[in-house]
């Protein structure tokens, strides 16, 4: 029994060192079960860690790459000026090779120009030459060097695939100014020569006196411009133009027979008094043998002056304010008129011209020209190339003739002048003066009565007889007068 009793106490004693064994497991069990989710925890921080670091060493790996690849003084791939790869070249060395082109080019119009006893050194700089080379080069130099590390690696990146970046020079002459600068200097190597040209008039013979032209040299502004453009492609040198002679364009006997009398007209004086005629003399000595150069004005009242009796003109019949008087100088309006009728069939232009109050009993009415110092002139311009010169007088049978010499016109060709009466009104009635040189009751008529008239003038072209066109110059209106008559007192 006592032995019985030692077994169950060892049993015991197992039994309660296993409890004990138990127990600390549970106590330990207790205590870690918040280590599975550190764990878990702990394990994810270290992969991103790790993957974190992989990313960093590969950023790092990029930047190292991209910083490589855009940290060079040289051209990117990818970029062409005129064509050619720049790559693996530096600005300086571009510019210097393509200085180098342009020097060349520029050489090229150093040319040596011999025309006659000239001669010109010409450069680029007469051309205008100008060329935007290192522009380009820079702009091509330019592309990937400015933005971010990312932005410029992406453009060297395009430039190299497929958006390769192509660049082109512009250069050469100012074409215009280089084509100006050729045309002065053939203008200035030529000689102008001279045609042969009128020297002067004889009224007396009514011949023309000539004067022969002088040959020239002249340079041809075309011919000049394609000779040099050869020689700049040829890259310049010497370059001798000879000059062409370039003979008169009218010879003394060419103008001899277009020269001639051109217009002429003639008015009766046949009625004037002794001072009438005097007059119309003085007047036609003031235009006899006169030169009106091309292009020039002709005034009557310019040419003749104030009429006064210190010139040696008189007294004689004159129209003024509708009536008729004496005047210092009257008459001369009749040599005014056979000017006109002159001038304006040797087809000028007709600048100013008056009618008379008066139609005139030498001319057609409308074809009048009254003067009056200084208010009323007769004026005309020479339309022609060439001088003309009158030549004026009063005939031993009272005749007024006006000539005008010059240029002759066209073969077959003439002009002639016109008036026709549009509208007539008649006379109204006479104004009445009591004298006292008349028996009482006895009249007199100082001044006619008259109608009046408006009139219409033409100049008519003429070809080989024929009405080619018709210019009307001008109206002209002549008023109605009722006439004055004296009455004795």
């Amino acid at each position: 029994m006592g032995k019985h009793s030692k077994i169950e106490t060892q049993t015991q004693v197992e039994t309660r060192q296993t409890r004990r064994e138990l127990r600390k497991i549970r106590r330990a069990r207790r205590r870690i079960w918040w280590s599975g989710p550190v764990t878990a925890v702990m394990g994810g921080i270290l992969f991103v860690l790790v993957a974190a670091l992989v990313m960093s060493i590969a950023q790092y790996r990029s930047f190292r790459a991209m910083r490589a690849a855009v940290e060079t003084d040289r051209f990117y791939p990818g970029i062409t000026v005129d064509g050619q790869e720049l790559s693996g070249k530096t600005l300086p060395e571009a510019l210097g090779e393509w200085a180098a082109r342009d020097e060349l080019k520029r050489r090229a119009y150093q040319i040596e120009l011999n025309i006659g006893q000239d001669h010109w050194l010409l450069t680029s700089a007469d051309a205008f030459y100008q060329s935007d080379y290192a522009d380009v080069l820079k702009s091509a130099w330019s592309v990937g060097r400015y933005g971010t590390l990312a932005a410029r690696y992406d453009a060297i990146s395009k430039a190299a695939g497929a958006w390769a970046r192509a660049y082109e020079v512009h250069g050469g002459p100012d074409r215009d100014a280089w084509a100006q600068r050729l045309d002065a200097i053939a203008q200035a190597a030529s000689e102008p020569g001279t045609s042969a040209k009128i020297t002067g008039f004889d009224v007396a013979s009514k011949g023309f006196s000539f004067e022969e032209g002088v040959e020239g040299l002249a340079v041809d502004a075309k011919e000049l411009r394609d000779a040099v453009a050869e020689k700049v492609k040829a890259g310049g040198g010497a370059l001798t133009l000879e000059r062409r002679v370039v003979r008169p364009a009218q010879t003394v006997e060419e103008l001899k027979r277009s020269f001639g009398m051109v217009a002429s007209t003639k008015t009766s004086a046949k009625s004037s008094s002794g001072n009438r005629i005097t007059n119309l003399r003085l007047a036609c000595e003031a235009l006899n043998g006169l030169r009106i150069e091309p292009g020039a004005v002709f005034s009557f009242n310019e040419t003749l002056g104030k009429r006064t009796t210190e010139k040696g003109y008189k007294r004689a019949p004159a129209v003024s304010g509708g009536a008729h008087t004496l005047e210092v100088g009257g008459g001369i309006c009749q040599v005014a008129t056979t000017l006109f009728n002159t001038v304006a069939k040797a087809g000028h232009q007709i600048i100013k011209r008056y009618p008379h109050t008066i139609p005139s009993t030498y001319v057609p009415r409308g074809l009048d020209a009254t003067i009056d110092w200084p208010n009323q002139d007769f004026r005309f311009r020479n339309t022609s190339d060439y001088p003309i010169y009158l030549s004026a007088g009063v005939t031993r049978d009272k005749q007024v003739i006006v000539e005008l010499h010059g240029k002759k016109l066209d073969e077959g060709v003439s002009f002639k002048l016109k008036g026709e009466t549009n509208a007539t009104r008649s006379a109204g009635e006479p104004r009445y003066v009591p004298v006292g040189d008349l028996p009482t009751g006895m009249t007199r008529v100082k001044e006619a009565r008259r109608n009046g008239y408006q009139v219409t003038t033409y100049r008519i072209l003429m070809k080989d007889g024929k009405e080619v066109e018709r210019e009307r110059l001008f109206k002209s209106n002549y008023p109605s007068f009722g006439g004055i008559v004296e009455v004795g007192r």
